[in-house]
């Protein structure tokens, strides 16, 4: 019953008026990412790792398909850690 009252509080309140409003008026647009709306860093961030991963990701493929290994050190713990 106690949930019942604060929903009812909460839907009353100036902020879920003001959200509601806003999600109307967005509707028919596309959001997209809540971090770039808030960040152009955030956006050129994810550009940037973009650009980092695609050509990983294209290695890893091609390797994949050729049926080799993926070779190298992959020990995550670093020299000096002991486990």
């Amino acid at each position: 019953m106690d949930k019942k009252n604060n929903f009812q509080k909460h839907k009353s309140s100036e902020s879920h008026r003001e959200a509601v409003a806003r999600y109307v008026t967005t509707s028919g647009k596309t959001v997209g990412d809540v971090g770039e709306l808030l960040s152009d860093k955030h956006v050129k961030e994810k550009a940037i790792n973009r650009r980092i991963l695609l050509p990983i990701l294209s290695n890893v493929r091609y390797l994949a398909r050729q049926a080799q290994p993926l070779r190298g050190n992959w020990d995550t713990h670093s020299e000096g850690e002991i486990n």
